[in-house]
């Protein structure tokens, strides 16, 4: 292959696009046993599957030709030295037709292995990702017990961000301990510097593709070169470190001189000034709770099977205080922010231009709400349809807030680890 045919070069490694011509390369490499026996049924893939099905699809992409999605896919690898074909890497959409999430994956041929090129070429399908292709998020999974590629996701640049149970119709020992998702987004990238500084060396080469949406490839790809013994090793603990920002009291979020709740002064006086200033505080927590993280962590959702991440809890109550309104009014209700129900969480996504509309939002509605509020400042005062004391309604917005950033404490430790109140 020409220079014209090379998407990603790096010092050892050339990646390109599959062509038919690297038919019999893909039927051995998916026929060999040892290369397949932690993947799918661990048993080869049929000569006849690979030619009319998986070659065609990793050719096709994932996307149409001019499309951003399209840029995706599947790419031979090629020792930059001679051209020899080693295997493949692969970045593609989590969600079909979305660009911004994106999986990584890779298969390598035996004598491939335990030479770092695993990492040298993850490093590169990442930045190439990041910079030329508009994805703002890469994941990887692998099986708990798949220690090597455990290691070569985190010297490529990603974190662990949660362990995972599923049901799969072909066991492989170890599979009770699960499965384990690692991640690294475009900001955190940047951060690192483009993964420089990454060991490039790991002796295990092969990383699974999620089960969940890339069936044409591998269901489980536990690194064949992993010992029997390590497959019944315990389960370790795969939470991000704690830690926190405070030094004075470390069991608050920052200290008292950066933190915006804090007040040298006296406690308010009388109930709806107290009612307020809790409601205010519990409001500055959940913002605090958001800072400092990007579009994709804050669309993250750290603690599955919930839903729940905390752009969606910012967007959610920016929802329920344009809905407190239709509690005060005796007129028709508002229309939803955001739609049906759920679409609050669902429609969280991870793009900046989501998050700051979702601020904006929320800011408007909070003072909405305040405004139409201070026009009943008796708290025993029934007002709306129902006849709803406005005390109640107060503690009721303070309740909504406080259950809230308990959620965001959670979801934030699950993120990044940083803990707080």
């Amino acid at each position: 292959m020409g220079d014209a045919a090379i998407l990603v070069r790096t010092e050892r490694l050339a990646l390109r696009r599959f062509t038919p011509d690297d038919a019999e390369r893909l039927v051995a490499l998916h026929g060999d046993p040892d290369v397949m026996h932690f993947l799918d049924t661990g048993r080869p893939v049929p000569r006849t599957e690979v030619l009319e099905r998986t070659l065609w699809e990793f050719i096709a992409g994932p996307g149409l030709p001019g499309d951003p999605v399209g840029a995706l896919g599947v790419w031979a690898a090629e020792l930059a030295a001679n051209g020899e074909f080693i295997g493949w890497f692969s970045l593609r959409p989590t969600t079909p037709g979305h660009v911004a999430e994106a999986e990584l994956g890779y298969r390598l041929r035996r004598a491939a292995w335990g030479r770092g090129y695993a990492t040298e070429g993850a490093r590169a399908v990442i930045a190439y990702g990041f910079a030329e292709l508009g994805v703002r998020r890469v994941t990887a999974t692998t099986m708990t017990v798949n220690t090597g590629s455990r290691r070569v996701m985190e010297k490529a640049g990603l974190r662990h961000v949660r362990t995972f149970f599923e049901e799969w119709p072909d066991y492989i020992e170890g599979a009770e301990l699960g499965d384990v998702e690692y991640a690294v987004s475009r900001g955190e990238w940047e951060r690192l510097g483009g993964g420089q500084g990454v060991a490039r060396s790991c002796p295990a080469e092969q990383l699974r593709l999620s089960r969940r949406h890339h069936d044409v490839t591998s269901k489980r790809e536990l690194g064949s070169e992993l010992g029997p013994s390590q497959t019944t090793m315990q389960r370790m603990s795969d939470e991000p470190a704690r830690w926190t920002q405070a030094t004075v009291y470390p069991d608050m979020w920052t200290d008292p001189d950066d933190d915006p709740r804090n007040s040298a002064g006296p406690s308010p006086d009388g109930e709806l000034a107290t009612l307020q200033d809790f409601l205010t505080n519990y409001r500055i927590t959940l913002r605090m709770k958001c800072d400092g993280l990007d579009a994709d962590q804050l669309a993250h959702r750290s603690s599955p099977p919930s839903t729940m991440s905390l752009l969606g809890l910012v967007r959610h109550l920016a929802e329920v205080e344009r809905d407190w309104r239709n509690w005060i009014t005796d007129g028709d209700p508002l229309p939803k922010l955001y739609g049906k129900r759920d679409a609050d969480f669902d429609g969280a996504v991870a793009e900046q231009a989501v998050v700051d509309a979702a601020y904006v939002d929320l800011e408007r509605e909070q003072t909405a709400t305040d405004a139409a509020l201070a026009e009943h400042p008796d708290l025993s005062k029934r007002v709306g349809k129902d006849k709803i004391a406005v005390r109640e309604l107060m503690v009721h917005r303070i309740e909504e807030y406080a259950r809230h950033c308990g959620h965001a404490d959670l979801l934030r430790e699950r993120i990044d680890g940083r803990v707080g109140q």
